[in-house]
């Protein structure tokens, strides 16, 4: 029955994908038919093709049926086929076959697949013999009714997890290529609705949480998976207010960050470290001093801060100074705090959640007003009294007024400029090329001290993208954010929880005067040829003084899967001076994969890129190219163009032949050129070719190389690139579409150099 149910599954979600390919295939013309409704397990499912009728076959659309059904889906382009994975399930269907391979064996598709549009579309008849599914068709109410056996339960169509509600097993996959894997099993009895989410850095280790929320009641399971394995799990049971427990943090020790992993039944807390070994736990009513159930929202090295399900009051325990603070007592006032104490609708409690550990002590936290209509949500802190004596130790920031005095390329570091999405130029004071934009920045501060309101204000906490800029001095402290403000304003926000609010509307024009797009890549000639001499420049996005660039060509693909190899290959590195760039290079034939490996590049279609980590998506560190064969035979060096003209090749007669004297000096080997016999000497002395009369010949240890005779041009010895891995052991490749001649050599600087 299992087996049958599977083959049931297999085939119905063959019947659940569609191709883009060309049209081979089209319905028979009919009068307009009204539209077919089509239903799975008695839920309502619309297709975003219509199905249709032709003749006495109703057809259904291949189209979004596996996000339907659950499974994952690839399409390979190259073999017109189809992958699809599903918990216990594969099925490989090649497009036009008449049979699929379900679970490594072939099973025949009976009625054939129609091509309408560019979309595959089955009939129902399909469905019925081929698969045994429960299909009824509703001639009434123009209905196609599809049942099945609802096993495995996925959250999102994009999800890589299953559950079985019935057995509590989870699956899952990484992507869409790699067949499914059992975690596990949960230990539990499901009652409602349910959601999942996961937690952690990798595939393979993080913490899985499985909320089931019957009513009033929420139960949270937290699993703990490792090598692909759940090794460990817990269950909180909550009445009323839930909020998802912490199952995931890093801590920084001896200077490097280590990942925890946290489980809790809502009074104990367990911690694993990355390998999954238990290293720690808590008792949370111990530590609180409260017999109660709680909500874990982070634990640090010395902190731990929860929620206690009889106040929802956010608690926050110091363990240097064993201190437990209520945090609305310490962060609201008025108003808000006397709701957070009094607040019974619709939880118990404030809207406090923690924001982050800011080190030195500092806590932030979100806060949303329930007292405002906006929701607007604000970012408050809490300064721990434990750290006090080390604030007071540390390097303290210069004032505004001090800093705006003071401000000049010589003592600003840089200024970096964001809108939105959008992140410019840094400017640099270190760069003579940006100090006029530096002097901008510096009076606009200025303006600022003289003209600027000081208000006190919350900071608020945006869903948007940064708008403003950030000023960092030299001294390697001082930093001044400058943002936007309401209307054609900007604001600076210190570190008091006061505010500057400058409502100035030519100090905001200034902002866009300082906002230097980055500008295009360019690299030309365009089309270029192999063996060309191509100019590039841009920039980087990096602001030291000096910086690496790598340059990379990436062909343009027809599809891609996230199995493939990277096809970026590196065909020139160089330097940047403040991130900016202008090189010339030669385009090579080969370059360097991401393995290390020298590959060819191919012809044709593509892109440059360069590395780069800043400017939106990234559109000017890339530049449209093609590449077409040389005009000529040119030689490379473990990839790279030879400069040196007196290494040329050449070809005759359909041979490609290269310097004799080049080759020698790569290999390091010596070379003897004996003009009496017009012969080159390889390993051999001139006494072995004494009596030779035969023409221009090449010698191996002693033994003329018949087949390998080398010719003299412009009274140069060229040898065929055929003898350069025999005479001298250097392995050799001719590429004759590129027109390339790649030699592979331990140190090969001489040649390489311009």
């Amino acid at each position: 029955m299992r087996q049958a149910r599977y083959a049931l599954t297999a085939l119905l979600l063959i019947a659940s994908l569609v191709f883009q390919l060309p049209i081979i295939a089209s319905a028979n013309s009919e009068p307009e038919q009204a539209a077919i409704k089509v239903t799975m397990n008695g839920k309502s499912f619309t297709p975003k093709s219509a199905p249709y009728m032709d003749g006495s076959n109703i057809y259904l659309p291949l189209r979004d049926m596996g996000e339907l059904l659950g499974t994952t889906v690839s399409w390979a382009a190259a073999t017109k086929s189809v992958t699809m994975y599903y918990p216990n399930l594969s099925i490989k269907l090649n497009f036009g076959a008449s049979t699929a391979t379900v679970n490594g064996q072939e099973m025949t598709l009976n009625a054939p697949l129609q091509l309408v549009d560019g979309r595959i579309y089955v009939p129902l008849r399909f469905l019925s013999e081929a698969t045994g599914a429960k299909v009824d068709w509703d001639a009434a109410a123009n209905t196609v009714r599809i049942t099945r056996s609802e096993e495995f339960f996925k959250e999102y169509p994009w999800s890589m997890m299953w559950l079985n509600r019935k057995t509590g097993e989870i699956y899952m996959t990484k992507d869409e290529q790699t067949p499914v894997t059992l975690l596990g099993k949960l230990d539990a009895s499901l009652q409602g609705t349910i959601t999942i989410n996961n937690s952690g850095t990798t595939m393979s280790d993080f913490v899985l949480t499985i909320v089931d929320k019957a009513g009033v009641q929420t139960t949270a399971y937290q699993l703990l998976v490792h090598a692909k394995k759940i090794v460990a799990q817990q269950k909180a049971v909550y009445t009323g207010r839930y909020e998802s427990n912490a199952s995931y943090t890093q801590v920084l020790i001896s200077n490097a960050w280590q990942s925890r992993y946290l489980l809790t039944d809502g009074r104990k807390v367990t911690v694993y470290d990355q390998n999954a070994k238990l290293i720690d736990s808590y008792d949370l009513p111990a530590l609180f001093g409260k017999d109660d159930m709680y909500v874990l929202q982070s634990i640090g090295v010395d902190y731990v801060i929860a929620r206690p399900s009889s106040t929802g009051l956010l608690t926050l325990l110091d363990k240097k100074d064993k201190s437990v603070v209520v945090l609305a007592d310490k962060l609201l006032t008025g108003d808000e705090l006397k709701y957070a104490h009094m607040n019974k609708t619709p939880y118990l409690g404030d809207t406090l959640s923690f924001a982050a550990d800011m080190g030195h002590g500092q806590m932030d936290f979100f806060y949303t007003n329930p007292l405002e209509g906006n929701k607007q949500s604000y970012r408050l802190t809490y300064w721990r009294p434990s750290y006090e004596k080390e604030r007071e130790q540390l390097p303290k920031s210069k004032p505004l007024k001090e800093l705006a005095a003071g401000c000049s390329p010589q003592t600003v570091n840089s200024v970096y400029v964001q809108q939105g999405d959008l992140v410019y130029l840094p400017i640099m004071g270190a760069n003579p090329d940006d100090h006029e934009l530096i002097n901008k920045a510096c009076s606009l501060l200025k303006k600022f001290v003289s003209k600027g309101v000081l208000t006190t204000v919350r900071t608020t906490v945006k869903d948007t993208f940064f708008h403003g800029m950030d000023i960092e001095f030299s001294d390697g402290v001082s930093y001044i954010e400058v943002s936007e403000d309401e209307g054609p304003g900007l604001r600076i926000v210190q570190g008091d929880g006061k505010m500057l609010v400058l409502q100035d509307s030519e100090s905001y024009k200034l902002i866009n005067e300082l906002s230097v797009e980055p500008p295009p890549l360019v690299v030309n000639p365009n089309p270029a040829h192999f063996g060309d001499k191509l100019h590039i420049a841009g920039v980087n996005g990096d602001s030291q003084k000096e910086s690496s660039v790598s340059l990379y060509w990436v062909p343009i693909q027809t599809s891609y899967n996230s199995t493939d190899p990277d096809p970026s290959l590196i065909i020139y590195k160089s330097t940047a001076k403040f991130g900016h760039f202008s090189d010339d290079f030669v385009m090579p034939a080969y370059g360097t994969a991401v393995d290390g490996t020298l590959k060819p590049i191919t012809l044709g279609k593509g892109y440059i890129r360069i590395s780069g980590s800043i400017f939106g998506n990234g559109s000017n560190l890339r530049a449209d190219i093609e590449l077409k064969p040389a005009t000529s035979v040119f030689l490379s060096v473990n990839g790279v163009p030879v400069a040196d003209a007196a290494s040329k090749p050449l070809t005759e007669q359909g041979r490609v032949y290269i310097p004799v004297r080049a080759v020698a000096k790569l290999s390091g080997q010596p070379v003897i050129w004996d003009a009496r016999t017009s012969s080159v000497l390889v390993r051999t002395n001139a006494s072995a070719v004494a009596s030779y009369k035969g023409g221009a010949s090449l010698w191996i240890d002693g033994k003329i190389a018949a087949e390998l005779a080398p010719i003299i041009r412009g009274g140069t010895a060229y040898v065929p690139i055929r003898a350069v891995t025999a005479a001298f052991g250097l392995p050799v490749v001719w590429d004759s579409k590129s027109r390339g001649v790649n030699l592979t050599v331990k140190t090969a600087a001489s040649l390489v150099k311009g």
